[in-house]
């Protein structure tokens, strides 16, 4: 007998809480491939929606990926009144992921190769493969299709007033699009996280795009509403759907601990840190100009700043700090709990951010992590970031820390200042409107307008 793969959780309906007054209760079923426990920034905006909507009263399920060992019935920081439907993808999914992530780990040159050309034919034809978005879950092929056969299959005939499709994986789109076509639902959303084929940091396969074009005009058609997450992006979308919404990323209040703060959680060192926690896109975020500017205070003699890297395929960045002398002073570490990631945050001395926005097509890009640096209110290094973008204008409007581009005399007067303790900032933490429960209340508001 072929195994379930389905996990639910219990399912609680709320009655309708007195702050939210909408005319009745809504069915929203949230198509996801990446949801808690899942340790990625990229849950935590369909989590912030559940947690929101649920609260509301009205009945949310999650259609998510059942990955080997998450307990789904347990996921999501406690929220209560949400089914999680756990799938898990058919196929080779797993061992194809894996086959990718043990090439590319392999791929990696080392020592002072790590920023030089790939010499070897694999490594190009690897490389090439990458920056097109091979198993990125943003350019097809993509492990994720895998999964739309088992989960349309877990969600049977069941029907809902709304589902919202938040991306990526393509994936997601088409399982949006299938339950739209059966009847299974009155309205369909599309959420872009990420762009898809007009994406900049994943070029795709020249005639693999065609379909993709194809099929994302298809599902830009049929859906009744298209949403994502920044002003620029909404406007290349419009470019082919005249509208669409805009609801931002943001914060959470409830995972920003104070007693974090407290030298008691985590000893002072001797020198100050610097900490990165996340995955790092190369060649778009480049520390590069950072460790040009740890080296230059090695040399004279200034080494009390220590910068710390938390995240999955950070080989590259070791390998670059060997390359720039500066091993000593920049240590890289494996991935960690999304808890142990906001700890580490609120109890550095200084944040580090990266962001190419003169690269065509991210100046659009407001990643949640900068969210959270800004939530944990300590001073944000953001290299490759200019005052004006949109990253730039948020970090100003918070007063939240220095835009140095790639200027070695800013991100030295920034590393001073952290060695001196001595800030001429304060940073604010943030407006309310960025509060991911504000952000999912509205977003509530207009999918029951629909």
């Amino acid at each position: 007998m072929r195994r379930d793969t389905r996990r639910e959780a219990k399912t609680t309906v709320h009655s309708c809480c007195h702050v939210h007054a909408y005319c009745r209760l809504v069915k929203i079923l949230i198509v996801t491939a990446f949801y808690p426990p899942e340790n990625t920034i990229a849950a935590q905006r369909p989590l912030s929606w559940a947690r929101a909507w649920a609260v509301s009263g009205h009945e949310v399920t999650v259609l998510t990926v059942q990955r080997d060992g998450a307990n789904l019935g347990e996921a999501g920081n406690g929220v209560v009144g949400v089914r999680v439907l756990g799938v898990s993808p058919s196929g080779g999914f797993a061992w194809l992921r894996q086959t990718y992530r043990r090439m590319a780990r392999k791929s990696l040159p080392q020592g002072a190769a790590s920023i030089a050309p790939a010499t070897s034919n694999r490594k190009k034809l690897l490389g090439w493969f990458k920056s097109r978005g091979l198993l990125s879950s943003v350019r097809w092929p993509d492990v994720y299709d895998f999964w739309t056969a088992p989960a349309l299959k877990a969600v049977g005939g069941e029907t809902f007033d709304v589902v919202i499709s938040t991306f990526g994986p393509p994936a997601v789109f088409a399982i949006g699009e299938s339950l739209r076509r059966r009847g299974q639902t009155k309205k369909w959303v599309l959420d872009f996280r990420d762009l898809w084929t007009e994406n900049p940091s994943f070029r795709g396969f020249p005639i693999v795009r065609w379909f993709e074009r194809r099929a994302e005009n298809r599902y830009l058609k049929l859906a009744d509403a298209v949403t994502t997450v920044s002003e620029p992006l909404a406007e290349t979308l419009r470019r082919r759907r005249k509208e669409v919404s805009v609801f931002t990323n943001g914060f959470e209040r409830e995972n920003v601990d104070p007693s974090l703060t407290s030298s008691a959680v985590l000893p002072s060192p001797p020198e100050k840190v610097i900490r990165y926690t996340g995955s790092l896109y190369w060649p778009h975020q480049d520390p590069t100009p950072l460790f040009r500017a740890l080296r230059a205070r090695s040399e004279a003699g200034r080494g009390r700043i220590r910068v710390e890297f938390y995240g999955p395929g950070l080989e590259r960045i070791r390998n670059l700090a060997a390359t720039e002398k500066v091993s000593s002073c920049v240590t890289v570490f494996d991935s960690c709990t999304r808890e142990e990631s906001l700890r580490l945050q609120q109890t550095a001395d200084a944040l580090l951010f990266f962001e190419s926005p003169s690269t065509p097509g991210r100046e659009g890009i407001l990643t949640g992590k900068l969210f959270e640096y800004l939530a944990a209110r300590k001073p944000i290094l953001a290299v490759g970031v200019g005052s004006q973008s949109l990253a730039g204008r948020l970090i100003a409007e918070c007063d939240a820390g220095f835009c140095v581009e790639h200027d070695d005399s800013k991100i030295e007067r920034f590393l001073s200042s952290v060695e001196q303790a001595k800030f001429s900032i304060e940073p604010r933490g943030l407006p309310e409107r960025f509060s991911r429960r504000k952000i999912a209340d509205e977003m509530l508001r207009f999918i029951t307008s629909l």
